[in-house]
């Protein structure tokens, strides 16, 4: 699990990211552990809107950047999570 207190900045630091996910773009279906995180909604074109307004905040609010692994894709075909 790591050091407790990066828990914790996981925790405090992406609550930006929860939020605006649980709030504003209303996905009821959302994962997240540490920086990994899951969002299942039936519209692709909705999960590619949320996509753009997750990396802006990312970007702009918390001087992040979504990696390599980000992408939106079937869930029936898999879904590699917590992978390194």
């Amino acid at each position: 699990m790591g050091n407790q207190s990066s828990q914790w900045f996981a925790l405090y630091y992406l609550d930006k990211i929860d939020r605006l996910i649980k709030k504003e773009l209303q996905i009821k279906s959302y994962v997240r552990y540490m920086d990994d995180f899951i969002l299942l909604h039936r519209d692709k074109k909705y999960l590619q809107y949320c996509l753009e307004k997750i990396n802006k905040v990312c970007i702009e609010k918390l001087d992040l950047e979504l990696n390599q692994k980000t992408q939106i894709g079937l869930a029936y075909n898999g879904i590699d999570f917590f992978r390194f």
